[in-house]
């Protein structure tokens, strides 16, 4: 909810421009992280392909990489991940509060 000056509800008043200007800055930011998520992507495609040529004299990999217990570990570590952003809003959420008192 936005307030006025004087603290009263109101609705922020947005120019046709203002509105294409911000719908702009979203779509760039939008390419932006599109473009960071493929970069992503193909460098762990990188890294997998580095690691599974590491071999020894013998032809062995030096690293053995189960990818078949990742999606277990990817659901724990992902559920680590909200309680960690859960817990960090709960404790900016407390200091915003305790700032207003």
């Amino acid at each position: 909810m936005i307030l006025d000056p004087q603290g009263n509800p109101t609705r922020p008043r947005i120019t046709d421009e203002q509105l294409v200007l911000a719908l702009k800055q979203m779509h760039q930011r939008s390419l932006s992280m599109s473009q960071q998520i493929v970069h992503l992507g193909l460098f762990t495609e990188y890294l997998y392909d580095q690691l599974a040529r590491a071999v020894d004299e013998k032809g062995m990999p030096l690293i053995q990489i189960d990818m078949e217990a990742f999606p277990g570990w990817a659901e724990i570590r992902y559920e680590e991940m909200q309680n960690d952003a859960t817990q960090r809003v709960a404790e900016m959420r407390d200091q915003r509060i305790n700032l207003n008192e």
